[in-house]
C-alpha cells in the first residue's frame, strides 16, 4: 500500500528509493525509539529519587535504609530505595513526584514527533515545488 501511495504523491520515477528510505527510517525508529524512551524514563526516575533524598536528613536516611546516602546508587539498584519508600521518610510538605514523573518524557516524545512532521512537510513541499517547476518546464518546452 505504501509504494502505491508514494507513487501517487511523488511519481513513479523515484518510488523505490523513497520507499527504501521510509523503511530505513521505520527500522531505525523501531530500534532506537524504545531505547531512547527507556533512557528518558530512567533519568526521570533517578532525578526524582535524587531530589527526594536531598530533603531527607542523613541520620533518618541511614536509619530507614541501613546505609548512608553515599550508597544511594546501590540501594536504588537493589530496589531498597524507591520513591514510595522515600515518601515515608521525607519531611512533611514534600510533594510526591509520582503523578508528574514522566511528564518530561512525554514532552520530549511530542517534540520529536513535531520535528518529524515538520521535516516531512518541508520535504513534501520541496518535492511538490520541484515537480511543479518540472511540469512547467516540460509544458513550455512542448510549445
Amino acid at each position: 500500500m505504501l509504494p502505491a501511495y508514494l507513487a501517487d504523491v511523488f511519481g513513479q520515477k523515484h518510488v523505490g528509493a523513497i520507499h527504501g528510505r521510509a523503511l530505513t527510517a521505520w527500522s531505525a525508529s523501531a530500534l532506537f525509539g524504545p531505547l531512547l524512551l527507556s533512557k528518558l524514563r530512567a533519568t526521570s526516575y533517578q532525578d526524582a529519587i535524587d531530589k527526594l533524598v536531598a530533603t531527607v536528613d542523613d541520620d533518618r536516611f541511614r536509619e530507614a535504609f541501613g546505609a548512608g546516602k553515599e550508597e544511594l546508587e546501590h540501594l536504588v539498584d537493589a530496589k531498597t530505595v524507591t520513591i514510595t519508600k522515600l515518601m515515608q521518610v521525607v519531611p512533611d510538605g514534600v510533594i510526591d513526584p509520582t503523578p508528574t514523573l514522566y511528564v518530561g518524557v512525554g514532552g520530549v516524545c511530542h517534540a520529536a514527533y513535531g520535528l518529524a512532521c515538520a521535516h516531512a512537510g518541508i520535504a513534501l513541499s520541496f518535492v511538490r515545488r520541484c515537480a511543479c517547476r518540472l511540469m512547467l518546464v516540460c509544458h513550455v518546452a512542448h510549445r
